[in-house]
């Protein structure tokens, strides 16, 4: 009986042992599903911020005039000694079209004037000493001003076919090549001033009002490692881009640098100040960057949050823009983390890693 009982209970320990073995095993594989199927994110914890700072907005550099230089003249361009990025001198010679058909004609020009002015010589002296009537010395005198005016023309359609820089600054851009047929006035080349650079902004039409010519602004440039210009307001567009619903502002550099070059992409921080394009004084609200803001098929606005260790689809309510940001009026709260880098690649309940929570 004993010995019954004994190979009983050696069954249920072994079954016992089994079961745990199995479900161990189960947990281990859902495990390393879990693993495999989890995707990276970065995180940013969401805060109030003061209404009353400053807003950063994203511009660009650009020469405060330009030029563009283009032969006076048409034909084929047989010479072009340019190169975008190239400094060129006022008065430097840029290029040339054939001149063969002018030279000839100049050259004709040329000799009719010589002829008319030995004419003129001998028919002076004739004139002088009464041999020759009064008529045949104007005739003479007439055709002697004919030849002049012609040989100046033909002298300056040949001068035309030489291009010279009208201004000093640096080759933006090239718009033709040698061989290629171009039509008096046509722009060949444009010429950058790059001794006086300037910032363009587009500023949000619900900011623009508080920015006003004369403003002080910090433009930091991420090309020259955040060297940092100090800029003033000289220009606010008053029409507002039909799409994008933003004006125009441009800021001209107190400073500058030899690298600073324009198309470089820049940070601009207006100065506070009455005015100030920032949003009621000591209010608190909720900003997110705008690029992390989706919307679905229901045309609803969302953002993927992190709880624990999975994304969840958050719908919220968006208000204004300011600068690269956007204003939450609901949905959020303080404390909350939104994914900020691989959101498009999660869905609801994604098992996600935080690879750097901010």
């Amino acid at each position: 009986m004993n010995t019954f009982r004994f190979i009983k209970l050696s069954c249920m320990a072994t079954i016992l042992l089994a079961t745990n073995m199995l479900l161990s095993c189960k947990n281990g594989e859902e495990a390393d599903k879990s693993a495999r199927d989890s995707v990276a994110v970065v995180v940013m914890t969401v805060g109030h911020t003061e209404g009353g700072r400053t807003t950063s907005y994203t511009g660009t550099i650009a020469e405060d005039r330009s030029t563009v230089a283009s032969f006076m003249a048409s034909g084929t361009i047989t010479y072009l000694n340019v190169t975008e990025g190239q400094r060129v001198s006022k008065g430097q010679l840029l290029g040339s079209v054939d001149a063969t058909q002018l030279q000839n004609a100049y050259q004709s020009a040329k000799a009719m004037l010589t002829q008319a002015q030995d004419a003129y010589n001998r028919v002076k002296k004739l004139y002088e000493s009464q041999a020759v009537p009064e008529i045949k010395w104007v005739e003479v005198q007439t055709k002697l001003q004919q030849a002049q005016s012609s040989e100046q023309m033909a002298r300056k359609a040949l001068a035309d076919c030489q291009m010279y820089a009208p201004a000093s600054g640096v080759v933006s851009e090239k718009m033709a090549e040698v061989g290629q047929n171009v039509m008096a006035g046509t722009p060949v080349v444009k010429i950058a001033s790059v001794g006086e650079l300037k910032a363009v902004v587009s500023i949000p039409e619900g900011e623009i009002g508080g920015i006003t010519t004369g403003q002080r602004a910090d433009v930091s440039v991420g090309a020259l490692d955040g060297k940092v210009f100090r800029a003033t307001v000289t220009e606010k567009s008053i029409i507002a881009n039909p799409i994008t619903r933003t004006y125009e502002v441009k800021l001209k550099l107190l400073s500058s640098a030899p690298q600073l070059m324009p198309g470089m992409v820049a940070s601009i921080i207006f100065e506070k100040g009455k005015g100030t394009a920032t949003s009621t004084e000591g209010t608190e609200r909720i900003m997110i960057p705008a690029d992390v803001v989706q919307i679905d098929e229901q045309n609803n606005t969302f953002v993927w949050t992190v709880k624990g260790n999975s994304a969840h689809k958050t719908t919220i309510q968006c208000g204004e823009y300011v600068g690269n940001d956007i204003v939450v009026e609901s949905g959020l709260n303080a404390g909350d983390k939104i994914i900020t880098e691989g959101q498009h690649k999660v869905c609801s309940s994604s098992y996600v890693i935080v690879n750097n929570a901010q």
